[in-house]
This record gives C-alpha cells, structure tokens and sequence, in this order.
C-alpha cells in the first residue's frame, strides 16, 4: 500500500496517508521487484505541493535514503530525472541534508548531476545544477560512454 500510495501523483491527502500507514507499522524500508523503495516512487511520481512533507516524513520514519534499486539508481537519481516540478531544488536539498550519497553512480556510470543534464526541463535546473555542485557532486565524472 505505501509503493502504491507513493505512485500516486497529486493526493491531496499523501502527508496524512503516509502517516497513518507509518503508525500502523508498514515498513517504510520494503523494495518491489525491482529494488525500489517508497522514497524512489515518490521521487518518480510526485510532484505536489506535498513532495518536500512527504519526503521528510519517509525520512523521519527510518526510510533509508541512500537505498539503491538494481539498476543502482537512488533517491537522487529519481528526482533529478523525472521531477521538473518548482519543489525540485528544496527535495533535492533535503535529500542532502538527510545524507544522500550525491556521487552515487547509477548501472550506465551516471551520477546525479549526468541525470539531471540528460533528462530534467525544470524552469528550475539551473539551480538544481548549482545545488548539487555546492553539496560536492563530481563534475569531471565520465558515464560508461566516457561523457
């Protein structure tokens, strides 16, 4: 039920959701098939107002934010790729406030930052790109095509 609540785009609802199934024990921590945990899914699907509350309390909760899927991709790597919502920049930093690996590498070589450059149109990735290079991203770091 929290994959499937995280997978839900635009719940008005998600804060009090998350909290009543947090209080009645889910763990916070279950992966799909694929590795992913509920901190990946909402990074993929979210982009609400609730985005940044959501996210604080998966973290609150235990959640752990540098889980990876089996493609290697983290938290990070989700959001800097599908979020272009005006919430990136302050999911971004709580993510690194909470202690996310900024220079994970994805299965193709990729960190955030490389993620970020390909796939994000955010009116907002100039300062995404500044953020990450401030928390200490890896910009001379090359992807499995030397990029």
């Amino acid at each position: 039920a929290l994959h499937l609540l995280c997978r839900n785009k635009s719940s008005e609802n998600l804060t009090a959701a998350l909290q009543i199934l947090i209080q009645s024990g889910i763990d916070v921590n279950a992966r799909d098939k694929n590795g992913r945990n509920a901190l990946h899914l909402l990074c993929v699907f979210n982009s609400s107002e609730n985005l940044t509350a959501a996210i604080q309390i998966l973290i609150q909760s235990g959640i752990d934010v540098n889980a990876i899927n089996k493609w290697g991709r983290n938290a990070l790597h989700f959001l800097c790729e599908y979020n272009s919502s005006e919430k990136l920049t302050a999911a971004i930093q709580i993510l690194i406030q909470s202690g996310i690996d900024v220079n994970a590498i994805n299965k193709w070589g990729c960190n955030a930052l490389h993620v970020l450059c390909e796939e994000n149109s955010s009116e907002n990735l100039t300062a995404a790109i500044q953020i990450l290079i401030q928390s200490g991203i890896n910009v001379n770091a090359k992807d499995l095509d030397g990029c």
